[in-house]
């Protein structure tokens, strides 16, 4: 078994699976391999363009952070949506129980303390989950 990395399909090719593997594609020893793969398996990207790949941090760009904290945001406000809705529909019928109007209390909380995070910092400070 070879393994061949090639930078103009940003990708790996075992030679007992895939016979023919691109012309730009080179050979890697096996212990280079294994740190690549270990390497992205903690988090870090293959940066395909260097001869051989090498692993990188990964860096977002200041719109893939923005992205990523409305997305979180959007997210933790649907769970809160989801655990509030049943809760409210008990106290509209007056059937609600106490721990019930308390839960509720605590879901809207929650939620109004997800809409008060800033998403345009680096690093928002998120609320923990009701019960976490």
């Amino acid at each position: 078994m070879s393994i061949f990395s090639s930078r103009s399909n940003k990708g790996f090719y075992d030679s007992d699976i895939t016979p023919s593997v691109p012309a730009d594609a080179v050979e890697l020893t096996d212990e280079a391999y294994q740190a690549l793969q270990q390497a992205q398996a903690a988090g870090k990207v293959i940066d395909f363009e260097a001869e051989p790949p090498v692993s990188r941090d990964y860096v977002m760009t200041a719109d893939q952070v923005l992205s990523a904290a409305i997305a979180k945001r959007d997210e933790l406000l649907r769970i809160a949506t989801a655990r509030i809705a049943p809760l409210q529909d008990a106290v509209d019928l007056g059937d609600e129980t106490g721990q019930e109007s308390a839960q509720l209390k605590v879901w809207k909380q929650f939620r109004v303390a997800v809409n008060r995070v800033d998403v345009s910092q680096s690093h928002p400070i998120w609320p923990s989950l009701p019960g976490e």
